[in-house]
């Protein structure tokens, strides 16, 4: 086996793992969109779409999935929205500006 020996094999690379790593992201109105995940006070609500927001970005829509209803979310009530870098990127691409 060549290669480094104190790296292992299948461990991605620092700068691969940070893309798929997600972070808050405060302006909701740019996220339209992407999926992200749902967080609450600090816990997992669930991943969904953004399928429309504010242009303040105070307010989201989470798209209708399987069995989780659309619903509407607000920062005002601790809700916040985390996307990975990756995520943000495939939004930019292929979602027209607004």
């Amino acid at each position: 086996m060549q290669g480094n020996p104190r790296v292992p094999v299948n461990e991605p690379e620092p700068e691969a793992a940070e893309i798929h790593r997600p972070y808050p992201f405060m302006e909701w109105s740019m996220l339209v969109g992407a999926v992200v995940d749902v967080r609450r006070e600090g816990v997992f609500v669930r991943t969904g779409f953004v399928e429309d927001a504010t242009p303040s970005g105070d307010t989201a829509w989470i798209a209708a999935d399987g069995l989780d209803r659309r619903i509407m979310i607000e920062k005002s009530a601790g809700y916040v929205l985390w996307i990975t870098a990756e995520q943000l990127q495939l939004r930019r691409v292929h979602q027209p500006s607004r």
